[in-house]
């Protein structure tokens, strides 16, 4: 519940993750973080229909944001998809084509994750910690486009 914030290295590069927490009383202090974002990750509940468009529908306020930068790579991960009822990539697009629209010109990707705790976790962070295979394939597309922004 709030956020948290954590420093860590990955690749050799040093991260600095918030988690902003979703909650409504939470989000009107997100636009502090956007100048400074070099990425957004943002994690959409596949599995919970009742809140999805909502979860949604704060996306497409952030993209709109004057204070978001349409330089900074968007990945979107739709998050429990080892669930049955999950919504997935093909799904949320076609319900909620605003989405595509705002993304459009903007280099972003979709990434259909499930951070449950299985055998499959790997060796990811330089500090070996061991994080999902899901992660690690977010956190390595992240650090790439950074390098692009950075040049």
């Amino acid at each position: 519940m709030g956020q948290n914030y954590l420093v860590f290295r990955y690749k050799g590069y040093k991260l600095s993750v918030y988690d902003l927490g979703g909650q409504k009383m939470l989000r009107q202090s997100w636009s502090h973080s956007y100048p400074d974002m070099s990425a957004l990750i943002y994690v959409i509940d596949s599995a919970d229909r009742d809140r999805i468009g909502e979860s949604v529908a704060t996306l497409e306020m952030i993209l709109s944001s004057k204070d978001f930068k349409h330089t900074t790579p968007v990945c979107v991960c739709i998050n429990k998809q080892d669930l049955e009822d999950a919504m997935d990539k093909t799904e949320l697009l076609e319900s909620y084509t605003a989405l595509a629209e705002l993304l459009s010109g903007r280099e972003h990707a979709f990434f259909q994750t499930s951070v449950m705790w299985t055998e499959e976790l790997v060796k990811g962070a330089d500090n070996n910690a061991t994080v999902g295979a899901d992660v690690v394939e977010v956190l390595n597309w992240a650090v790439k486009q950074m390098k692009k922004v950075k040049g």
